[in-house]
């Protein structure tokens, strides 16, 4: 595969993994406007917060930006980084049990800085104070419309904060399907 195209400045992608995928009860309020959403795989593994809600963990070495409260810097480091020669964008084939490919969805919106100030409000990301979430640019498989090729692209997603301990207990599933409405 491929390193992902240059990210679209004008258009946001973002992996989601839970509440925020299709037929799920955050996706018609937070996702209205989406362009596009297709089916979507990133190294890691699910844990469980207490309220049943998975949260995403993922090798740090797959982390290709770690947001800011400053969503418009975020996006325009996501894009400069993308944009210049040199970062390896592949999707790292992992020879470990600790992860497994997740199954989630690629949402594709017009509205990035909007959206992502939405998204992280929802998710209660605030780097300067803490918070349950970190929010990161990632390697993502997404299947073609098709559904025959797969391409590997750079999304935001919502993630356990680098080099903290994820919450509760790792579940051996790669798809969360609990709370579909």
């Amino acid at each position: 595969m491929s390193g992902p195209a240059p990210y679209p400045r004008r258009e946001l992608l973002v992996f989601v993994y839970g509440t925020l995928k299709e037929g799920f009860r955050n996706h018609q309020r937070y996702c209205h406007g989406v362009i596009e959403v297709a089916p979507a795989r990133v190294w890691g593994r699910f844990h469980e917060w207490a309220e049943g809600i998975p949260i995403l963990d993922v090798p740090n070495s797959d982390i290709l930006f770690l947001g800011s409260s400053d969503v418009e810097s975020d996006l325009a480091g996501a894009e400069e980084l993308l944009t210049r020669p040199g970062p390896d964008l592949r999707l790292r084939r992992r020879l470990s049990l600790r992860w497994r490919l997740v199954h989630g969805e690629l949402l594709r919106f017009p509205d990035p800085r909007e959206r992502l100030t939405l998204l992280d409000a929802l998710e209660g990301f605030h780097p300067s104070t803490g918070g349950g979430y970190a929010r990161v640019l990632l390697p993502v498989v997404a299947a073609e419309d098709d559904g025959t090729r797969n391409q590997v692209v750079a999304a935001w997603t919502y993630v356990v904060p680098p080099g903290e301990r994820p919450p509760g207990r790792p579940w051996k599933t790669t798809v969360w399907e609990h709370g579909r409405r």
